[in-house]
């Protein structure tokens, strides 16, 4: 994972199938297979991903 200047805490960390590349600052290019994400609302993130879990097992 980047990491800026400062040491972060994500409230989430998203795992990808296949890396992705990203260009950093200076124009540095580097491949990444998790994302880190901080949320305003961390509980209500996961109730909207447990919803759509649910709602997808449940159309299939």
């Amino acid at each position: 994972m980047a990491r800026d200047f400062e040491e972060t805490f994500p409230d989430v960390i998203l795992k990808l199938k296949h890396p992705v590349e990203a260009t950093l600052t200076l124009g540095m290019i580097k491949k990444f297979d998790q994302v880190a994400i901080r949320l305003d609302e961390p509980e209500r993130f996961l109730e909207l991903i447990k919803e759509k879990v649910h709602d997808n097992v449940v159309e299939h």
